[in-house]
């Protein structure tokens, strides 16, 4: 009788211990109690009913699961090229038209809190890094986001006050939401990253159906990991 699932020397040790000594005591009961209990386990995982039912469970796990697919990964590209647009038109936003600017802040914590999302679901680690160079950006601008209506929440998501942004000092507003330094600039570089960043992931997912990659996502591929964030 053999044991798989146990290397050949153990269970030659154990049945050697099993059936050698006939004066067994209560130690030895229990030692052959252990066994018999472990060579149960062998035998339900060796069974061909085990074996289904973990498939079985596997793809019930797994069927459903849409991280890191293609769909995924190109939905994160093309939200977060959404947020650089955003972040970009904002930046240019005429900063005396509260009426204007609402709509365009508005649509630029839309686009940050969608990219948020996406980013649960991608499982490009470029990405990933860059999202969170980009959540880790907001936090540090949090209180002076927080003082022209603009608050970070606990889940990293973006909301309005919409009275606080309104009564907020034009200078204020402008120089953390304009400018090559500013807030939005800083969230729009992260946010290009990650849309390139995710498409080449994209690309990389769809290679197992394709075969094949083209020249420039190869090249891409090759000096992705030597970019500092």
């Amino acid at each position: 009788m053999a044991l798989y699932g146990i290397s050949a020397y153990m269970s030659n040790t154990y049945y050697t211990s099993l059936f050698s000594n006939s004066n067994k005591n209560s130690s030895t009961t229990n030692s052959t109690s252990d066994l018999y209990a472990l060579m149960q386990k062998v035998d339900q995982v060796r069974s061909v009913d085990y074996q289904k039912s973990m498939i079985e469970e596997y793809k019930k796990a797994f069927s459903n699961s849409d991280v890191g697919t293609v769909e995924s990964e190109l939905n994160l590209s093309s939200t977060a090229k959404d947020l650089s647009s955003s972040a970009a038109t904002l930046a240019s936003s005429d900063f005396s038209d509260s009426e204007s600017l609402l709509d365009n802040v508005q649509a630029f914590v839309d686009d940050y809190n969608s990219v948020v999302d996406s980013l649960q679901k991608s499982e490009s680690v470029d990405a990933l890094r860059k999202g969170l160079y980009m959540t880790n950006t907001a936090k540090a601008y949090s209180g002076a986001l927080g003082r022209i209506g603009i608050k970070v929440g606990s889940d990293n998501k973006l909301t309005i006050d919409e009275e606080t942004l309104q009564s907020a000092d034009t200078r204020s507003v402008k120089s953390i939401l304009s400018g090559n330094y500013s807030f939005t600039s800083k969230v729009a570089d992260k946010a290009s990253d990650i849309s390139r960043a995710a498409g080449l992931k994209a690309q990389v997912v769809s290679y197992t159906s394709t075969g094949t990659l083209d020249y420039s996502t190869m090249l891409s591929l090759t000096s992705i990991f030597s970019e500092s964030i």
